[in-house]
């Protein structure tokens, strides 16, 4: 085995995550796979990054151009590819798409409102609680249970509702952000999040990545295109 990595076996090269984070063009990017090979590397994942420019959208004609044209690249060259399904990360929400396709698709979560403490009339965490210490509910939201809390006995409402939670966006909210000199993060755009744990939402989310990919790229599967990596989707 170590004397076939010392020959450069193309099937068991590293695949680096290769940032795409900055305007492309066909040049740089054949530049740069001529810097992969040049090192003895035969593969990398594509990987769309912030600092792409609001030009290259996730999944944008023009960024998927791009993609073909590393494939191409890379399989006239000899090289193997693995795409990535997400716009930055965590996976599963195609950059905002899912959630602007259908507002319901957008990620929930539990709450625990303690009945015991609650003021009449008062809002926690979004619900409300009434004079009579009971959760009073809006269309979006789900009464999972009532539960006695042990070590102090208090009697808390679980309630599911849509939580406004975000992932990691493509494109600095600036327009040309500067290098600071304290190396302090640049922001960035905020796609909002899918429910991972609805089928509906996660079909919306395969039918406009993964079947995307498909439509776009399918003469490369199983040969140039070897997978596509998820990233770190959580439930937690």
């Amino acid at each position: 085995m170590f004397r076939l990595y010392e020959n450069e076996v193309r099937d068991f090269s590293q695949a680096p995550f290769w940032f795409w984070n900055d305007e492309l063009n066909e040049e740089e990017i054949s530049r740069q796979l001529d810097e992969f090979q040049a090192h003895g590397v035969h593969a990398f994942v594509i990987h769309p990054r912030a600092g792409l420019p609001e030009s290259l959208a996730w999944m944008s004609v023009r960024l998927l151009d791009f993609m073909r044209f590393a494939i191409a690249e890379a399989e006239r060259r000899s090289m193997w590819v693995i795409l990535y399904d997400e716009g930055m990360y965590p996976s599963g929400s195609s950059a905002g798409q899912v959630v602007a396709e259908n507002p319901a698709f957008a990620c929930r979560g539990w709450v625990a409102v303690d009945l015991t403490t609650a003021s009449p009339g008062s809002k926690i965490q979004g619900v409300v609680v009434d004079a009579q210490f009971q959760v009073q509910l809006n269309a979006t939201q789900t009464l999972i249970a009532e539960v006695e809390r042990r070590h102090d006995g208090h009697r808390l409402a679980i309630v599911d509702q849509p939580i406004h939670t975000t992932i990691r966006g493509l494109h600095f909210i600036e327009q040309d952000p500067s290098r600071r000199e304290d190396q302090r993060e640049v922001d960035e755009c905020h796609p909002l999040a899918a429910d991972l744990l609805n089928p509906d939402a996660m079909a919306c989310f395969i039918n406009k990545v993964y079947q995307r990919y498909y439509d776009e790229f399918s003469e490369y599967f199983g040969t140039t295109i070897r997978a596509i990596f998820t990233d770190e989707p959580s439930l937690l």
